[in-house]
């Protein structure tokens, strides 16, 4: 769905549905034309993993015991 090969998006949902592509891509970073320059477009990460926690279930879906989806960050430079 997104420009990660893995995971390809922050949220799982495996409904049984004629067509359901299954990832969805909920958290997104909205920016202006103005600010684009700024924004590092390679920091753009889908967090999966953390330094008390592995994010990520056995099955590499979101751990549902932590939250139902993955975190994304990104940095925008100081202009």
């Amino acid at each position: 769905m997104g420009d990660f090969s893995y995971p390809p998006g922050t949220y799982y949902l495996n409904e049984a549905k004629l067509y359901s592509p299954l990832w969805y891509l909920l958290d997104q970073v909205i920016i202006s034309k103005d600010m684009l320059p700024l924004f590092k477009k390679d920091s753009l990460k889908i967090i999966t993993t953390c330094s008390y926690a592995d994010l990520m279930d056995s099955r590499q879906h979101p751990n549902k015991k932590i939250s139902d989806h993955f975190p994304i960050v990104c940095e925008i430079e100081e202009h």
